[in-house]
């Protein structure tokens, strides 16, 4: 069976036309209109494995409102949006959402992004995240202490995710159990104070961090 996504909308058009082109890379989409249900008891009653959302929602409901119960859910919602507003695009990502995507974009361009979160992959790049990251938290971690909190399998699970690994593909390189690499990435997040994988990259890029000698040389 293949992936499906929910794209949580409330322009028809938008959500037909990106439904239809995920459609012909074999994704099962499906609209939720806002202004005619509640998007937490849809995807109760038919889960995604990706959930995409507009910003902007119409005048009773913002994408920021539902992005934390969205997490608390299990999902790791990508935003979709036509908004300059990049401080409030931070606050969405330090929310949990994994990604941002411009309504600007083309419409391959705004698949092949979704796509990409859909398998693993970083929907943004890492100075680009740390840049909005920046505007959510004025002060981080130093590099120093990022190095002195993680081991070093940590830190060379955070280099491969500051290098846009997935965690599949993390598995992969390290020849470890995805499980593995799972709970060195809950680890890494507990013990950098964030919330997402997300955060961990920007708080890695925006401190200056690089791996220690040790980690370095294996």
């Amino acid at each position: 069976m293949g992936a499906t996504i929910a794209i949580i909308e409330d322009h028809a058009l938008i959500a037909a036309g990106l439904g239809a082109r995920l459609n012909r890379d074999g994704i099962d989409t499906f609209w939720i209109d806002p202004t005619r249900q509640d998007p937490l008891e849809a995807l109760a009653d038919r889960p995604a494995d990706l959930v995409v959302v507009d910003l902007d929602l119409g005048p009773r409901l913002r994408g920021d409102d539902l992005l934390r119960p969205l997490v608390d859910a299990g999902y790791a919602p990508v935003l979709l949006t036509g908004t300059l507003d990049e401080p409030r695009i931070a606050r969405c990502l330090d929310s949990g959402a994994v990604g941002v995507i411009s309504k600007s974009l083309p419409l391959e361009e705004v698949a092949f992004r979704i796509l990409d979160a859909l398998d693993g992959r970083p929907v943004n790049g890492a100075n680009e995240l740390a840049h909005l990251m920046s505007l959510a938290h004025t002060q981080g971690l130093s590099s120093d202490a990022i190095g002195e909190q993680l081991t070093d399998r940590e830190q060379t699970v955070l280099q491969e995710l500051v290098d846009g690994r997935s965690p599949v593909e993390i598995s992969e390189n390290l020849i470890v159990g995805l499980s593995t690499v799972r709970s060195h990435i809950r680890s890494i997040l507990c013990k950098l104070g964030v919330s997402s994988q997300v955060g961990a990259v920007s708080a890695a890029v925006r401190s200056g961090w690089l791996p220690s000698a040790t980690v370095n040389a294996r």
